[in-house]
């Protein structure tokens, strides 16, 4: 959980965290490309909460900032579009 967020079970964010308390220094992610306001979000479009697209924005700037916090704990390589880059 995240208590830091106003999306307290972003499983993006927990398994960063989870990574970080197994001492995993770098992790190569793919697929992790980031909330869009106006495209569809997962693959199974039922999957997508209503409150996803309007939350889309900040959900992209936390993981961001999350990211660039910790970066000198876990270093993240994105092999695909992300819209988390740092």
């Amino acid at each position: 959980m995240d208590k830091d967020s106003e999306i307290l079970d972003n499983s993006f964010i927990m398994f960063l965290k989870a990574l970080m308390d197994l001492n995993v220094k770098k992790v190569t992610l793919a697929g992790f490309d980031g909330y869009s306001s106006t495209d569809i979000n997962y693959y199974n479009e039922n999957m997508e909460y209503e409150s996803i697209k309007s939350k889309a924005d900040y959900l992209n700037r936390y993981t961001a900032d999350f990211l660039k916090a910790n970066k000198n704990k876990l270093e993240t390589e994105f092999i695909t579009e992300s819209r988390y880059l740092i």
